[in-house]
């Protein structure tokens, strides 16, 4: 027997429990809301909806610190029954086309569609048409992830395989990926943009290896942020408010572009020494990366090699974070903070 070219489709429901609230109850659809496990201090946001996210609301938040974004922020409770429902319709659509089938309960769909193109068409096909009957039936659309592996695959789609995979942007993804791009130059400038992470510590506190991992947590929140918009920033700038509510800022001009959460955390940590001068108990961060800029860099050809290799290893971390979730990995410092305690919350995870 020859070898059997296999056919494995991904279908990813981008914030799954928000997603089930929305299509439950109609009054939230397009508006800010979350999914929080409780109300109080130590509370954080689990999912959210699309419209929270463009408010600067992020997975992992401290309930309170979201709330303080939007006013009169609907929270709700998690419905695990609803969950389970769900799972049951998706499961009943994706079974008429794949013999085989796995869920993670989670938003997650990986059908096996090996051999069945004779009956369905070909798998980009054959997903399209699934993506339609689960939006049709139960008013929800997944994503599916295509496993392509290079940027030649994309380039080589045709129109039909372009919007079928993608949708109505599938033929300009296409033609990025063949280097052409007709849209406008945009005199507005990157270094205009910026990204802001907030902090609020579980209790008021002087200890410098709790800030240390909060500076390195919001380092890293923001930097694969960051990074996934193939953004550099020149300026890391840092706010911290004293327990008396005192406010102070300061900031670093970057010599050449910052990307590694070790670079942005070691620069935060400066500014912070330098502005930070009051024995007084510090009750919240903010980490802004200023001035963002294009990533296409050209290598420097006396590039200290120790910089390469902090770079390869962000792009590992990245790829770890984006496949398995932010939560799944993270530095020492942040750890070691997060279970002191005033504790700092993991993004997507109530502490011990």
């Amino acid at each position: 027997m020859g070898n059997i070219n296999r056919a494995v489709c991904h279908l990813n429901i981008i914030g799954f429990r928000a997603a089930v609230a929305a299509q439950k109850d109609t009054a939230i659809r397009g508006r800010p809301f979350v999914i929080a496990g409780a109300t109080g201090g130590r509370a954080l946001v689990l999912d959210l909806s699309p419209e929270a996210l463009q408010e600067g609301i992020s997975p992992g938040m401290a309930l309170a610190a979201a709330e303080r974004l939007v006013k009169d922020l609907p929270v709700l409770a998690p419905d695990p029954p609803a969950y389970s429902a769900m799972n049951k319709e998706l499961e009943k659509i994706a079974s008429v086309y794949a013999p085989v089938y796995e869920n993670d309960q989670f938003g997650n769909l990986y059908l096996d569609l090996t051999g069945t193109a004779r009956l369905f068409g070909p798998a980009a096909d054959c997903a399209s048409r699934i993506l339609r009957e689960m939006l049709e039936q139960v008013g929800i659309r997944p994503a599916a992830v295509t496993g392509l592996r290079e940027i030649g695959e994309l380039a080589c789609l045709s129109d039909g395989e372009a919007i079928s995979l993608f949708g109505k942007y599938g033929r300009r993804l296409r033609d990025t990926a063949r280097g052409i791009d007709d849209s406008p130059v945009e005199a507005a400038s990157l270094g205009e943009r910026r990204i802001e992470k907030h902090l609020d510590f579980a209790e008021d506190t002087i200890d410098f290896d709790t800030i240390r991992g909060g500076l390195m947590l919001l380092a890293e929140t923001g930097g694969i942020e960051m990074r996934g918009q193939k953004w550099g920033t020149a300026i890391v700038m840092l706010h911290a408010v004293y327990a008396d509510g005192v406010r102070v800022e300061g900031q670093e001009k970057q010599r050449r572009l910052c990307v590694t959460d070790r670079d942005i955390a070691a620069a935060a940590e400066r500014v912070y020494i330098k502005v930070v001068v009051r024995r007084l108990r510090i009750r919240s961060i903010m980490l802004t990366l200023g001035d963002l800029r294009p990533l296409g860099w050209t290598p420097d050809l006396f590039e200290i090699a120790e910089d390469t290799k902090q770079r390869k290893l962000q792009e590992t971390a990245d790829k770890v974070r984006n496949k398995f979730g932010f939560n799944i990995l993270t530095t020492a410092a942040v750890y070691a903070a997060s279970r002191q305690g005033t504790a700092i919350a993991l993004p997507g995870r109530q502490n011990a």
